[in-house]
């Protein structure tokens, strides 16, 4: 049997959510730093738009790099 390597999945809205409380962040800086309008961010996070795969993987990121300030 060959491993195949997993591709990471696509953190849902709750998951980011989560995230960012857990952090202590505040969404208009991951927002800034995601390049996503905070307008636009609290509808991904709210589930009432989907999140496209690229920016989730930024906003992903953008909590990480605002954690670390």
């Amino acid at each position: 049997m060959s491993a195949t390597p997993s591709t990471p999945r696509t953190p849902t809205p709750q998951e980011l959510r989560a995230r960012i409380a857990f952090k202590g962040v505040k969404q208009y800086v991951v927002g800034g730093l995601a390049n996503v309008d905070p307008s636009r961010l609290s509808q991904y996070l709210n589930g009432h738009l989907p999140i496209p795969e690229a920016i989730a993987a930024r906003i992903s990121r953008a909590i990480e790099e605002a954690a670390g300030k």
